[in-house]
């Protein structure tokens, strides 16, 4: 028994003093490196900028300051993270395939979540999950470009995806978010009216084939109140995607009779709504929608 017991502090020292040497004296410029060029070899458009690589136990490496750009589009970041930090998952016992943990923070909030790949490379299928919280979306340049609209608020919720890298659009998927204290500026006013301030905006949506469907959205502020219901059908230009909307919007009157703002727009349209509800269908593109009331 004590032969086994003084075997088991042997091996025990020898973990113990076998990661503190890894930790202390790790390759940091050499795995940066490995890292940046891995991102180079499984797509050349794009570039993949790594501050400072560490290891962090158990069994996992953190990414400071990272950065994903589009070499055509350097002034643009895809993706920004704080930290982002990478451990293997469990479900490469399941699995039998590469499934990879991560936890990082950016835009003010933290995404934590699983991808696991199909096949051995990188560049094939795969699947996620992951879950956002408090994620400032007034601090993602790229949703601003994409929208070609500013859009602010603080989101949360899960998204799941399984796809393709060379195809993303014709993967499947779910997202079940909300955002909260947010607003939504208009690219040209609707009759005078420029943006549109929430409290709180609920979504539920499904992708398939190309195709958002809102299973549910609405949204609730100071001034207005309304759901939403449609599709939306993506284009790898996504300005360019498709919207077929119909919105219920009606204005918030509180106990003093101020709906903020919105009193003139309700007395101007009233032959137009049902019990204070405005039906309006929003067609055309992201980029240029066209907005008439039903």
């Amino acid at each position: 028994m004590k032969k086994y017991n003084k075997l088991a502090a042997y091996v025990l020292f020898a973990l113990i003093v076998g990661g503190l040497s890894l930790f202390f004296c790790f390759p940091s410029e050499a795995v940066r490196q490995y890292l940046e060029g891995s991102a180079y070899n499984v797509d050349p458009a794009f570039a993949l900028k790594i501050n400072k690589v560490r290891p962090v136990l158990p069994f996992g490496l953190e990414l400071k300051k990272t950065d994903l750009i589009r070499k055509d589009q350097p002034g643009i970041s895809l993706f920004k993270a704080d930290s982002f930090v990478l451990r293997p998952s469990t479900r490469i016992l399941v699995l039998r395939r590469p499934a990879m943990s991560f936890d990082c923070r950016a835009y003010g909030g933290r995404i934590r979540g699983v991808i696991a790949f199909k096949t051995f490379t990188l560049g094939g299928p795969f699947q996620s999950d992951m879950e956002m919280t408090g994620i400032r979306l007034g601090q993602y340049p790229l949703l601003k470009e994409r929208l070609k609209r500013q859009c602010t608020g603080a989101m949360s919720g899960t998204v799941t995806y399984a796809g393709n890298r060379e195809s993303l659009l014709q993967g499947s998927g779910k997202g079940d978010l909300s955002v909260i204290n947010g607003s939504l500026k208009f690219s040209q006013p609707f009759l005078g009216v420029e943006s549109i301030d929430f409290e709180r905006m609920e979504i539920r949506m499904v992708l398939e084939n190309q195709k958002i469907s809102l299973a549910h959205f609405d949204f609730k502020g100071k001034q207005l109140e309304g759901t939403a219901s449609g599709t939306i059908h993506l284009n790898t230009i996504i300005p360019r995607s498709s919207l077929n909307l119909k919105v219920a919007v009606k204005p918030v009157t509180d106990v003093s009779g101020n709906n903020g703002g919105f009193s003139d727009l309700a007395k101007l349209l009233g032959e137009r709504s049902k019990d204070g509800v405005f039906n309006i269908s929003i067609r055309g593109t992201i980029a240029q929608p066209r907005i008439n009331f039903i």
